[in-house]
């Protein structure tokens, strides 16, 4: 029965598991990762991997002594694909790892903190 419970890290009420609010004190029960969590971890991933991406596929050519690679890799236009799909894979990768990370995790919140 014990196991049942968990206690409010305000105000060191029992509570039961599975709640969405503090009975006592009304701070937010949060199970896992949160959604803002996840738009902050996806959208600085993408600008990383598209940034990353960019730099090898457009900037990276220019400054090379090889007059093979030109910038792009003679894809033209079609080379922003490329940013941008890699942006979206490393935004997907992120995504998972930090749900994985936050799995299992029961944290409160009251007025914007993190306890």
């Amino acid at each position: 029965m014990e196991d049942d419970k968990m206690k409010c890290k305000f105000c060191h009420t029992m509570i039961d598991k599975g709640v969405a609010v503090c009975y006592n004190c009304n701070s937010d029960v949060v199970y896992g990762i949160t959604k803002q969590e996840l738009f902050e971890v996806s959208r600085s991933s993408a600008m990383w991997f598209g940034g990353l991406s960019a730099f090898i596929i457009y900037i990276l050519p220019e400054y090379s002594n090889m007059d093979l690679i030109v910038p792009g890799f003679g894809l033209g236009f079609y080379s922003i694909i490329l940013v941008v799909a890699s942006g979206l894979y490393g935004s997907h990768l992120a995504r998972q790892n930090k749900i994985i990370e936050k799995q299992g995790s029961i944290r409160f919140f009251r007025k914007g903190r993190i306890y």
